[in-house]
């Protein structure tokens, strides 16, 4: 995996508060998930586990077929199966214990295979046998959604990004704005919800420059 990352995870379930329909709010992280691809983002991560099934499928199905003009890749939080049916690029695992080993077997060669971390030990057991791609390492700053959560800092995200061999992107709680900050510790990128998901916000030059100055502040444009 090149270095910086820049990742959009998708954040549906908190649109079903405003009265969306499940097929409105899908139509609605495709349409996001393309904004943000021609801005340059690295990577969508589909979130959906509120999603049925079938619904979720479609998602996945959707998201690939029209990134598939971008190198924007898909990845698939926690669902091999409808990643592999979803012709997704790859999957992203929780911070816990999975047998690694098969969903290698299962996938391409060319998968890309991310885990969630909170602290050193669990990033570097995830990075064992060099399954692992990239490590999502959070919660870094507090959030809405994060109330009481223990926050890993900016300390704890460099302690793990010099602990592994991996690209270590932060996630949790930041803005754009914080991507100075997170480059001194080492990281390779940023990831997110809020800040991409109120992307339709923006112009497709204001979601690009935000892209161009995130990948310049951890040495690429």
């Amino acid at each position: 995996m090149t270095r910086p990352v820049v990742m959009f995870v998708t954040g549906g379930e908190r649109l079903l508060s405003s009265g969306q329909t499940p097929e409105n709010i899908v139509l609605k992280l495709v349409s996001l998930s393309v904004a943000w691809a021609k801005a340059g983002v690295d990577i969508v991560q589909i979130r959906e586990p509120w999603l049925p099934d079938r619904v979720l499928l479609k998602l996945v199905t959707l998201v690939v077929a029209r990134l598939s003009a971008f190198n924007t890749k898909v990845v698939v939080n926690d669902r091999l199966d409808v990643a592999l049916a979803g012709n997704a690029d790859g999957i992203h695992l929780k911070d816990e214990p999975l047998d690694m080993d098969r969903v290698r077997k299962l996938a391409a060669k060319d998968w890309l295979i991310g885990r969630s971390v909170h602290d050193v030990r669990t990033a570097e057991q995830a990075c064992r046998g060099g399954h692992v791609d990239y490590v999502l390492a959070g919660t870094v700053k507090s959030s809405p959604s994060k109330q009481g959560r223990k926050l890993l800092g900016l300390n704890g995200l460099e302690e793990i990004a010099a602990a592994v061999d991996v690209p270590v992107i932060a996630i949790g709680g930041l803005g754009f704005s914080d991507a100075l900050r997170i480059g001194k510790t080492a990281a390779a990128g940023l990831a997110g919800i809020r800040l991409f998901m109120s992307g339709e916000k923006l112009t497709d030059d204001q979601r690009f420059r935000q892209i161009a100055q995130c990948r310049g502040a951890f040495g690429s444009n």
